[in-house]
């Protein structure tokens, strides 16, 4: 009787194991969700381009046509927080913000009393917000977007503030040009420990402030500012001392690629998109760089966000009419890109939420 009795056990106990692994197997997971998000000019709709997509870049959705406070504006720069909150910038000093994952867009009122163009956002702990544009314009909100204010901006009053990336709250790091016979040719650079209420200037070394900047980045003690014919420059000890540098990639009749985007994944590991369908890794802060065959021509890549170290994203505008917007994705740390959606205009800037 015994020796029944375990048998008996046995057999079910089989016959359990074999219907869960046939019930696991037949159960497909369900997908991680990886939102994203991009921004560019307006289209044939009428209205500024956003595109959304929820599936790590594989698809993209187009967002904001019909909303009021996107009509006729071109959308320059774009900031995820999560699958819900995001931010974009652009012309006639329009911020706007979705809080419902796209599903609408509103406009956010500020105290600019002229309709300047802005150029960049930037976001930290989702609560301190900084907005750069033209004509010396730095925006700064501590609750979220409730409530702006103005940031004094007497040093470089007048300039093109393209680029703005904060380290902290109140440590930010701001960086353009300022004009030289009609045009943003002579570059400056600004960090506030702060939050705004004063900048300090850099002495970057070689008189490098004479390049046009275009951004700025921070990981760790790691900051760096990039711009114009593949120059950057970077510190290590947390701006106490900047070493020159530059990547060596073709570009248009100024000789080199400019440097349109950076991003830093870690100390070493940084990601850029360059004029000329440039998409650059580097494993080494810059030692060497990965230059794969993106496959996207002459365009010039303007834009680039990365989920980890194997996904990524980038968008940009052809250089031929009309412009249209490439947006390309790598899956395998950037050795390859595949173009998985091309947008009606241009595509500045994309924003990945990770």
């Amino acid at each position: 009787m015994i020796n029944l009795i375990s048998i008996l056990r046995a057999a079910c106990a089989a016959c359990v194991a074999i219907l869960i692994a046939s019930c696991s197997s037949s159960v497909t997971p369900e997908p991680t969700a990886r939102y994203a998000w991009a921004v560019g000019a307006v289209d044939s709709s009428g209205y500024g381009t956003i595109v959304m997509t929820s599936d790590g870049g594989a698809t993209w959705t187009r967002q904001g046509v019909g909303a009021a406070a996107l009509q006729g504006i071109k959308l320059v720069d774009v900031k995820a927080i999560d699958s819900r909150n995001v931010w974009a910038v652009g012309t006639e000093g329009r911020i706007v913000r979705t809080t419902d994952g796209g599903a609408t867009w509103n406009a956010v009122s500020t105290p600019l009393t002229t309709p300047v163009g802005l150029e960049s956002i930037d976001i930290v702990n989702g609560t301190h917000i900084y907005v750069t544009g033209d004509e010396g314009t730095v925006l700064r909100s501590t609750n979220a977007g409730s409530t702006w204010s103005l940031c004094d901006t007497t040093g470089f009053r007048g300039a093109m503030v393209q680029g703005v990336h904060a380290i902290t709250p109140d440590r930010v790091m701001i960086c353009g040009g300022r004009t030289v016979e009609g045009d943003y040719a002579y570059g400056f650079s600004r960090i506030t420990t702060n939050g705004g209420v004063t900048w300090d200037s850099i002495a970057f070394p070689n008189n490098y402030n004479r390049h046009a900047l275009i951004g700025a980045y921070h990981y760790g003690s790691t900051l760096i500012f990039y711009g114009t014919t593949n120059r950057y420059i970077v510190s290590t000890d947390n701006g106490a001392t900047w070493r020159p540098d530059s990547t060596n990639f073709s570009g248009n009749t100024s000789g080199g690629a400019d440097i349109n985007h950076l991003i830093m994944l870690g100390q070493n590991t940084w990601w850029a998109s360059l004029d000329m369908g440039h998409l650059i890794r580097t494993e080494n802060a810059g030692a060497t760089w990965i230059n794969p065959a993106a496959g996207l021509g002459s365009a010039f890549m303007l834009g680039i966000d990365a989920f980890d170290n194997n996904t990524a994203i980038a968008v940009g505008e052809t250089t031929n009419f009309p412009r249209v917007g490439p947006l390309a994705r790598t899956t395998d740390g950037g050795r390859s890109w595949t173009k998985v959606y091309t947008s009606g205009n241009a595509l500045f800037h994309v924003s990945c939420v990770r």
